[in-house]
């Protein structure tokens, strides 16, 4: 029986001439890998819904254990940032990230907002990209069962401190007085340790209206980055390529 789902495609493959393999962050069962017959034919009227980076209706059916596209309906691409390699950079790597994070046949809904939602302002420019990867780690890692217990001391219960340490293998503060000399704790001060608690405890409608200082914005995306890195135990090659491009 075909299923309907809207969906984001974060990776094509290419497959024989005219065939694609493509890689769907779906709103109601996660990602889904299905295979669209001739739409890389120009004339395919399926050809822009089943492109990278565009978000599209679709039908798909399943044919001996694998999904076949059916029928596909653009509503919106987001080719522009196929326009600027830095930003295409990052997108891809927003794309690699979600797909580690959203396990197949589940319901992938606020994942995928928050995947639109960075495509949203990384073509605005509204937020700068550093900040605004640092925002999507955090949050997607919190949505996917890697939140964080920023609430206060994960040793002793303080939260009375403005400065704590981060753990980013345990995902636990740390206060000075309970903190050991020379350990891998990362030290956060007031406004990194405000701005990560903002990220993950904020209203969705919220998330993407804050500012910090530039010198904090790097800084704050080191953190998230190095939090991802240890929860999911992966070195992500979209990372590297767009380390390279800045």
């Amino acid at each position: 029986m075909p299923i309907k789902t809207q969906a984001l495609v974060i990776k094509v493959t290419d497959v024989g001439e005219n065939d694609r393999l493509l890689t769907l962050l779906t709103k109601d069962y996660g990602i889904v890998k299905a295979f669209a017959s001739n739409a890389k034919r120009l004339t395919n009227k399926y050809n822009s819904a089943t492109s990278a980076l565009c978000y599209s209706d679709f039908t798909l059916r399943e044919v001996k254990g694998s999904y076949r596209v059916s029928d596909a309906v653009l509503s919106h691409s987001f080719f522009k940032i196929g326009g600027d390699i830095k930003k295409l950079a990052l997108g891809q790597y927003f794309c690699e990230v979600a797909e580690t994070l959203s396990p197949p046949d589940s319901e992938s809904e606020i994942m995928l907002r928050l995947v639109l939602n960075s495509f949203y302002y990384i073509n605005s420019e509204k937020i700068d990209l550093t900040l605004l990867k640092a925002i999507f780690e955090l949050r997607a890692l919190s949505i996917s069962g890697y939140m964080p217990d920023l609430s206060a001391c994960g040793l002793c219960g303080n939260i009375d401190e403005n400065e704590m340490y981060f753990y980013a293998d345990d995902g636990i503060l740390v206060c000075k007085k309970c903190r050991e000399e020379n350990d891998n704790g990362i030290y956060l001060d007031s406004t990194l340790l405000t701005a990560m608690r903002y990220i993950i405890y904020t209203k969705f409608e919220k998330l993407f209206s804050f500012e910090i200082p530039n010198e904090k914005e790097q800084r704050l995306s080191k953190v998230t980055e190095r939090f991802l890195i240890a929860q999911t135990e992966k070195r992500f090659k979209t990372l590297d390529f767009y380390y390279s491009i800045i």
